[in-house]
């Protein structure tokens, strides 16, 4: 049988290895012309806090986010409605990563306006 010491550590071992499961429900919704809103639910079983890594096209950077485990939104304060955006959003536990959440936002073209003279 196990002493009660090394069943301690089989329990913090199995902790740290059981897979992380991913974030779910990938929502964007704009708030303003220059604020776009991107928000998921949480994943089932134990995890840290999340990355939110996210890039625009055309030409953007790549950002990378780190959150705490009780956020489950981030506020794209720089948002561009020209451009689309792409998300992978994941769930951490130590040195684990589960796998990522993946959602976009398409961007709009800007109309051109049309002007018409009669003579």
């Amino acid at each position: 049988m196990f002493e009660s010491g090394s069943c301690c550590v089989m329990l913090i071992i199995l902790f740290f290895l059981s897979p992380v499961s991913p974030p779910r429900r990938f929502r964007v919704k704009v708030l303003s012309p220059k604020k776009l809103d991107v928000s998921w639910k949480e994943p089932k079983g134990e995890f840290e806090s999340y990355k939110v890594i996210y890039a625009t096209k055309p030409g953007g950077e790549q950002k990378v986010v780190q959150l705490s485990k009780q956020k489950t939104k981030l506020i794209i304060e720089d948002f561009d409605a020209s451009k689309e955006y792409s998300f992978k959003i994941t769930a951490l536990k130590g040195a684990q990563e589960s796998k990522p959440l993946k959602g976009k936002h398409e961007g709009k073209r800007p109309t051109r306006a049309r002007f018409e003279a009669t003579l």
